[in-house]
């Protein structure tokens, strides 16, 4: 839900569809959206509009404890070295410096790429040990809330 029409609107879902059963859902969602501009004071509105302010920042207080995904091995490999092909390139843009990466990456052999993927295997379990953690605290937060 990203306002306060959105919740307005899925509140009042099943009255529309009802008075307009004959319409079809484009035409029931029109008429949703006239009646939200012209026959819901602004009090009422307002009050839809805190309620998704409210959503907005509960989603991301949720979102902070999600762990994001490791970075694979061609990224850890790109962050090792994209400054090291910039300074050899000082006239290309960044673009150009990934392209750079891309084709150097690309004539790799697996041997040269072990390294890379052993720190990818390492940030994988680090990040699989603290979801771990996070969603058991996470429990604990909601059982003794």
């Amino acid at each position: 839900m990203s306002s306060g029409f959105k919740i307005w609107a899925q509140e009042t879902s099943d009255v529309f569809h009802e008075e307009y059963k004959f319409l079809r859902e484009f035409e029931i969602q029109n008429k949703q959206k006239s009646y939200w501009r012209y026959r819901i004071s602004q009090e009422q509105k307002e009050i839809y509009n805190q309620k998704s302010r409210i959503l907005k920042i509960e989603k991301k207080e949720r979102e902070i404890w999600i762990p994001k995904n490791p970075k694979n091995p061609y990224e850890v490999w790109i962050q090792k070295n994209f400054e090291k092909i910039r300074e050899k390139n000082l006239e290309r843009n960044s673009e150009d410096v990934v392209r750079k990466l891309n084709e150097i990456w690309r004539k790799m052999t697996e041997e040269d790429k072990i390294p890379y993927i052993e720190e990818y295997e390492e940030i994988k379990e680090d990040q699989k040990e603290k979801s771990i953690k996070i969603r058991t605290l996470i429990v604990l937060l909601i059982i003794f809330q």
